[in-house]
């Protein structure tokens, strides 16, 4: 089994998404959506190689969330940790994003 750990970024970037949706949508929506990321880090303790590749980077791998916000993470292999890296939502230019 693994350990899930965020970065800093990580974490500023969900508060963000949270922040936006009880500005936009509803409470039970960012409900939904801190519920739907809790299931996937879950499945990332268990198989952390069950998400695919970012395609612009084989270093990172990306999991995405109600089909609106991608979640890109790395493997530590050797600490047996995945680290959470960044999240935003999918219609963004990603890739510009994580240089």
């Amino acid at each position: 089994m693994y350990t899930v750990q965020a970065s800093k970024e990580f974490v500023a970037d969900f508060e963000q998404i949270i922040d936006d949706i009880l500005q936009n949508y509803t409470q039970a929506y960012a409900e939904k959506i801190a519920l739907m990321l809790d299931i996937q880090l879950e499945t990332l303790k268990q198989s952390p190689k069950i998400y695919t590749t970012a395609p612009f980077s084989k270093n990172y791998r990306r999991f995405i969330i109600d089909g609106k916000y991608t979640a890109f993470y790395k493997i530590d292999e050797q600490n047996h940790t995945v680290i959470l890296l960044n999240i935003f939502p999918s219609i963004r230019d990603l890739e510009v994003l994580l240089k």
